[in-house]
């Protein structure tokens, strides 16, 4: 029986991800599990210590940012320009 190449190679292809799929998605699913579980003993004893609640404000880190009157391009051009370089003794030498 004679294959092409490319439809040999497409066979081989085929087959390997037909196999190797889902071997590879179970690896992932083991690999993904936690390894120190720990169940939380008294989670049903209304008495048991619990960690203290932090308070965050929901605001915290806002900035507001309030429309500003437009400015002319060049003068922010000229703020974000590179200053120009000082010339030394060296850059004359050359």
């Amino acid at each position: 029986m004679y294959f092409s190449k490319t439809s040999m190679a497409r066979q081989m292809r085929r087959c390997l991800t037909r196999r190797s799929f889902p071997a590879l998605m179970g690896g992932l699913l083991l690999a993904a599990q936690p390894t120190n579980v720990r169940a939380l003993p008294q989670s049903a004893n209304p008495d048991a210590p619990a960690p203290q609640a932090d308070y965050r404000p929901v605001i915290r880190g806002y900035v507001p940012f309030r429309p500003v009157e437009p400015r002319s391009w060049t003068d922010v051009n000229e703020q974000v320009a590179p200053k120009p370089r000082v010339k030394t003794d060296k850059d004359k030498q050359r």
